[in-house]
């Protein structure tokens, strides 16, 4: 995906799912075995979590400081804040300190939980803007910001569901590239195949690109 930056130049990256949120998941909250495999491979710490995806967005800012860089906020962005609203943090000496250290600005209200939880280890850097949950970026047109875990009043975000909305979506959070009549969903650039992604799946490595007069398409590579 780098190479594809260098060679395309665009003007603006999108970036869904930049955390990923191993270190506090709800869905193996409670789960032994995932717990002892974090222990293990040193993935439950939130503060090296941050600190990881900190030094990974300083690092595409000084490799590309002319792009544009929009963190679209995530269903595991909102892990995040889940883990520290819904108090379990208080449980988790690991992760207790940096949680509490998020509070006050959580309070705010006025950031996505992940931009507060990265500026404790410095500056975000001036090309990188991060968008919240309801937030709206529309460039020719089409909507970058929204990550698509959320559909119609209420409802599990899917591609079918915004084939009926009127207007047109970029969006990620299904991980299989699909394009319909108001937009299309991108692929992922993660392993394929994780611990909950057993069995048969649709998921493919694979970009989007806009284009400067408001169309746009899929961009597919193998890994």
């Amino acid at each position: 995906s780098l190479e594809e930056i260098k060679r395309l130049k665009p003007k603006r990256v999108v970036l869904h799912d930049l955390f990923n949120g191993h270190s506090i998941n709800p869905h193996e909250d409670g789960h032994l075995i995932s717990s002892l495999r974090n222990l293990q491979q040193k993935r439950d710490s939130l503060k090296k979590e941050l600190q990881n995806v900190y030094k990974e967005i300083c690092g595409l800012s000084v490799q590309f400081p002319d792009i544009e860089f929009l963190v679209s906020e995530s269903n595991h962005d909102i892990f995040l804040y889940r883990y520290i609203d819904d108090k379990k943090f208080v449980e988790d000496p690991e992760n207790l300190l940096i949680s509490v250290r998020m509070l006050d600005e959580m309070l705010e209200d006025k950031k996505p939980t992940l931009q507060i939880g990265l500026e404790l280890f410095g500056e975000i850097p001036s090309n990188f803007k991060f968008a919240r949950e309801d937030e709206e970026y529309r460039v020719r047109g089409v909507e970058l910001a929204y990550h698509g875990h959320r559909g119609l009043n209420g409802s599990r975000g899917t591609s079918a569901s915004f084939d009926r909305f009127n207007l047109r979506m970029i969006t990620g959070h299904e991980h299989t590239p699909k394009l319909y009549a108001n937009g299309m969903v991108v692929g992922t650039l993660t392993h394929l195949k994780l611990p909950y992604t057993r069995g048969a799946s649709s998921w493919m490595h694979c970009n989007g690109i806009l284009y400067s007069d408001g169309k746009y398409g899929l961009m597919p590579f193998i890994t």
